[in-house]
């Protein structure tokens, strides 16, 4: 990747601002299309390969209803006892990224887990949360893990019921949410898991903690550097996180983040239900999961 990097320079990052520059747009285009085309040709029959597990779910859960937990703030507004009388009923639960420090999941083991960052997907990477995160995994034993086909999981058990999604990228090429198919939109991992819930045929698609208010969090250092403050439902460091490998500067941030709105409006949004009463998401229905009183009155021991 480093010599990708060299040949197409750094003045075409997709972290840039690129405003209303023509020059600059074509830059990241062009960039994208490059490290596409360079990306599935290497892994052109390692795809293939990878991608005939996931093929046969398609529409596998048509009339089904799932839950999409993330890890933004409004994750910590989640009652455990609904979640566990929707999965009770039938309902699948998707958890992402360290879903294992959230609350709920000392009590709540997902159907699937999906994972799209490299920090999660790579152990060449020796990220020390990484392990916490696979720990975790490995004690759910019936759940499936999705992960995009480039994924160095070499240390994972073989217990593990692993699922392939293609991890490649086209945004602004593509408008194509099918994880058999690069993506238009930008590489999130919240994303990822509603691609393959739609791919899947869910016809209800609840979700929470997918806030899209990380720009809230940015806030200047000391020596004038853009940072993130704490912005998930499980505590994190007192000190604001570097954006080193993001925008460097607010507008480039904020322009960055324009894209997750972007992106949300490529999926299917008729369908999905967002939990988090204070949304500040557009397009999208605000609800609460089904039956809740009914199912917590069955359910009232469980804790």
């Amino acid at each position: 990747m480093n010599k990708l990097g060299f040949l197409i320079g750094r003045s075409s990052s997709m972290h840039e601002y690129i405003g209303l520059s023509f020059s600059r747009l074509l830059l990241v285009r062009f960039r994208i299309l490059f490290i596409w085309i360079f990306k599935s040709i290497k892994l052109w029959k390692h795809n293939r390969e990878r991608l005939r597990h996931m093929r046969g779910f398609k529409n596998s859960y048509a009339g089904g209803q799932a839950l999409l937990i993330a890890t933004g703030p409004s994750a910590d507004t989640l009652d455990i006892r609904d979640a566990i009388a929707f999965q009770r009923s039938g309902g699948k639960i998707f958890a992402i990224n360290r879903y294992h420090l959230l609350s709920i999941a000392r009590s709540l083991n997902p159907n699937f887990f999906v994972f799209a960052d490299p920090g999660y997907t790579d152990f060449s990477t020796k990220n020390t949360s990484m392990r916490e995160v696979w720990d975790h995994v490995e004690t759910c034993p019936g759940s499936y893990v999705c992960l995009p086909t480039n994924a160095r999981i070499d240390q994972v058990s073989k217990q593990c019921n692993l699922l392939y999604f293609n991890g490649t990228g086209l945004e602004g090429w593509t408008r194509n949410v099918s994880p058999m198919r690069a993506r238009g939109y930008v590489n999130l991992t919240a994303f990822a898991a509603l691609s393959i819930i739609q791919f899947m045929g869910f016809e209800k698609i609840y979700m929470i903690g997918v806030d899209n208010d990380v720009f809230r969090y940015l806030e200047l250092d000391g020596d004038g550097k853009l940072v993130i403050g704490s912005h998930h439902a499980y505590s994190e460091s007192a000190s604001p996180q570097s954006t080193v490998g993001l925008a460097d500067t607010m507008q480039g941030a904020l322009e960055d983040y324009a894209r997750y709105f972007h992106g949300l409006t490529m999926f299917e949004t008729s369908k999905v239900i967002n939990l988090n009463q204070n949304s500040i998401i557009q397009g999208i229905q605000i609800g609460t999961l089904p039956s809740i009183e009914a199912n917590r009155s069955s359910d009232r021991g469980i804790l």
